[in-house]
């Protein structure tokens, strides 16, 4: 009788063996885990060799990606580098045109970097042996725009003055508009000169300068003596429309140079503008002075609203080739109850060739006595106040006299206006209309005989009046409100 005790048996000899069932089993179980410990390497080095292909393959693309990245960055390098060798070479152009009177170094962020710059110069202060209207005409241009009046290029010239300024900017040289408190020039001028720096219409900083030379200047049927010097150039922020305190610098500075330059070759007998010193107390004193008649007390224009909202401003600094005055409420003045007052007060004179510059830019807007009865003026519109010459700030009567001062023929225009009462702007009764003559004249004699004032300072004589200009519809075409 056999026994089975576990996985052993005994037999009737008594020698014990080994059920084949029971070995079978045991091989399987030990075959099954063999396998599983096979298997079980063969995927782990499956996997290491898998892994270790990704890991190769991402060191590839990591230095391929470095590689890409390291030669776009050699090629923006070497892109950058030639754009700085093109201006550089921009530069040196610029710096040898004009007979090295542009600034190159300051004018260098708004020379291209792929386009070559071009030059063209000309004039009777490079070449005296040539005939030419101008002292001095020098333009640097550039594609895409060769044009000297476009948004890139930069231009300088400089001439004689022949009875008018020249016309090398329109925004700028236009004497019926004042010139804004952002114009100034930013350098000390003596009185006999003046200038203004300011952004145009374009979005070019433009910077005019005019200055007297006692000597002559040749190159024209006969000697004259005013100089005028026009430069223009691109602005770096297009969308800021003043000039910023370098470019007020760089504008200001050239067109000095310049200046300094053509009056030496000319032997004008003045003193260079460079390095002129500041204004002392006694010249502050008296620019400070050129506005100080427009009192409304004394003035008694605005019979209701506070002085304290009667705001004059104009010019701190005397020159004796022009003169700005000014000063309003900002809104409608209140005589009584029923009449407007007078919302401003202007006062200008022009002497010299602005004298006729000024009288000519004004005929041709017909704000000068007697031009809209012109038969080639043309015939105003359905509304009752046409454009302003002076603005849209409503009805506005003009007084125009004419004088000899210290620089020479001069004209004085002193004007008032209503603003634009509620509800008829515009419409003014004869009793109005008489007020307005009335307000204008003695505002005209109060600005020529004030001690301070630029008439006196100039030395004005022999004024002549020369007749109101009104700067709304004639009387025809207007519809008058009775009272």
């Amino acid at each position: 009788m056999a026994t089975t005790r576990g996985s052993r048996a005994t037999g009737a000899d008594g020698s014990a063996h080994t059920s084949g069932a029971t070995r079978t089993g045991t091989t399987r179980l030990r075959g099954t885990a063999g396998g599983a410990r096979a298997r079980s390497t063969a995927g782990g080095a499956t996997r290491s060799v898998t892994g270790t292909r990704r890991a190769a393959h991402t060191r590839r693309t990591a230095r391929a990606t470095a590689t890409a990245a390291l030669a776009l960055a050699l090629l923006a390098a070497t892109a950058a580098c030639d754009d700085e060798d093109h201006r550089a070479a921009n530069e040196k152009r610029v710096a040898h045109a004009c007979r090295g009177l542009l600034p190159a170094a300051r004018l260098r962020p708004v020379l291209p970097r792929e386009s070559t710059v071009t030059t063209r110069e000309f004039g009777t202060s490079l070449t005296p042996d040539r005939a030419s209207r101008a002292l001095l005409d020098c333009t640097v241009s550039w594609e895409p725009d060769r044009k000297p009046f476009g948004t890139s290029g930069i231009r300088l010239r400089a001439e004689a003055a022949p009875g008018r300024i020249p016309r090398f900017s329109k925004d700028l040289d236009d004497q019926t508009e004042p010139r804004p408190a952002h114009a100034a020039f930013g350098l000390p001028l003596p009185s006999d000169a003046e200038g203004a720096v300011t952004v145009d219409s374009d979005g070019r900083v433009v910077a005019s300068l005019t200055l007297s030379c006692p000597g002559g200047l040749t190159g024209r049927t006969r000697p004259l003596h005013d100089l005028h010097i026009g430069l223009d150039f691109p602005q770096t922020d297009e969308t800021d429309y003043r000039p910023t305190a370098a470019e007020r610098r760089t504008a200001s500075r050239t067109a000095v140079r310049v200046a300094d330059r053509i009056t030496a070759q000319q032997h004008c007998g003045t003193r260079p503008l460079a390095g002129r010193p500041a204004p002392d107390k006694a010249e502050r004193a008296r620019g400070a002075a050129l506005c100080s008649w427009l009192d409304a007390k004394k003035l008694r224009l605005d019979g209701g609203a506070s002085p304290d909202a009667w705001r004059p401003h104009g010019d701190t600094r005397y020159s004796r080739r022009t003169a700005h005055c000014s000063a309003g409420t900002g809104e409608p003045g209140i005589r009584d109850r029923d009449r407007p007052g007078l919302a401003h007060v202007t006062a200008d004179s022009w002497s010299g060739v602005h004298a006729r510059t000024a009288y000519e830019d004004h005929a041709d807007k017909g704000a000068v006595p007697g031009a809209r009865d012109r038969p080639d003026f043309p015939e105003p519109g359905d509304e009752d106040i046409p454009e302003s010459a002076g603005g849209d700030d409503g009805p506005e009567l003009a007084l125009w006299a004419r004088s000899v001062c210290d620089g020479g023929r001069t004209y004085h225009r002193v004007a008032v206006g209503l603003g634009t009462p509620d509800p008829a702007p515009g419409h003014l009764t004869k009793e109005e209309r008489a007020q307005l003559s009335a307000d204008v004249r003695r505002t005209l004699d109060r600005y020529l005989d004030a001690r301070a004032g630029w008439a006196r300072q100039s030395h004005c004589h022999g004024t002549e009046l020369l007749g109101e200009a009104q700067d709304w519809a004639p009387a025809d075409r207007r519809k008058e409100t009775p009272r």
